[in-house]
């Protein structure tokens, strides 16, 4: 159990992840109007790596590992970077960054189910009726742009794609855990992001050459530095080292706030119309949210 002023400063930094993670669904929707998905996807990583790289060496971290856990480590690299990214930023280029967002927001109950598919935790009434309100709310978000969810909606495929990725993320911060008693976060954080870039940057090789760089804006740059610098980097750091001390289901708690960040920026910057049923949908998810954070605040004896 993590002493309690280690908690108060892990679920402090978290609030400061979450408002940049909010933030990031309308900066890179806004950088995708200048650069292709994959070439910002694959260089802000080369940056995110290089910060995370430098910030270890800093730190005096060796980053020398035993290769039966660089193996595991580089698995949980590909799973995080590798497959989640190119998910990712494929599922916000089709889709609104308050759809991204809302979607994404349903990982503390996606994380509450999985652990107990993989008999990690107990799904109580709390949780169980948490994680029905979140999907019906997520029904209703991704079929916003239709009568119902078919090809006819606007933003299908980019809503799927990303709850894909919400799927990955979900089962990243589960798996994760495990390794904090071995490796110290900001090693594993460097490692699982180095490993997972180099897969990364060669499936995103054609679309780095293909991209017109000479077109790219301060402001498209200014974007691509705020992603790879403090919602990548930094931001890993932080998340990890809030899974080591509070544990993966209070972490992922924290994801409630994004979409409020996010779509609060999506409509002030990018001018987002909030349909009704979106907003419904909205409501749906944050009561299935709410509901798994009343779960994992009940005594054992209550579950």
């Amino acid at each position: 159990e993590s002493h309690p002023a280690e908690t108060r400063r892990a679920e402090l930094a978290l609030l400061g992840v979450i408002i940049a993670w909010g933030m990031n669904f309308a900066v890179v929707k806004g950088a995708l109007t200048e650069f292709l998905p994959l070439s910002f996807n694959a260089t802000r990583f080369a940056i995110a790596s290089v910060a995370l790289w430098l910030i270890a060496s800093f730190r005096g971290i060796d980053l020398r590992v035993p290769r039966s856990l660089l193996l595991k480590i580089a698995i949980i690299g590909v799973m995080q970077t590798t497959l989640y990214q190119i998910l990712f930023i494929e599922g916000i280029a089709r889709t609104t960054a308050g759809n991204s967002a809302m979607i994404l927001s349903t990982t503390p109950a996606i994380v509450s189910l999985l652990s107990w598919l993989l008999g990690r935790e107990k799904l109580n009434r709390w949780t169980a009726t948490g994680v029905v309100l979140a999907f019906s709310g997520l029904y209703f978000v991704i079929s916003a742009g239709g009568k119902t969810i078919s090809l006819s909606s606007t933003t299908l495929t980019g809503d799927l794609l990303t709850l894909l990725a919400t799927l990955l993320w979900s089962l990243y911060t589960i798996f994760a855990q495990p390794f904090f008693t071995k490796v110290e976060p900001l090693k594993f954080t460097t490692l699982a992001t180095l490993l997972g870039s180099i897969p990364l940057l060669v499936w995103c090789t054609p679309a780095l050459l293909a991209q017109n760089w000479h077109a790219i804006s301060p402001a498209g740059w200014s974007g691509m530095l705020f992603s790879g610098l403090i919602a990548i980097a930094i931001s890993f750091i932080i998340w990890n080292y809030s899974i080591a001390k509070v544990g993966p289901t209070r972490t992922a708690i924290y994801s409630n706030l994004i979409p409020v960040v996010a779509v609060i920026t999506g409509v002030l910057f990018l001018h987002e119309r909030l349909r009704p049923l979106q907003i419904f949908g909205a409501v749906l998810v944050l009561s299935g949210i709410l509901l798994t954070r009343i779960a994992a605040r009940q005594p054992k004896s209550e579950k």
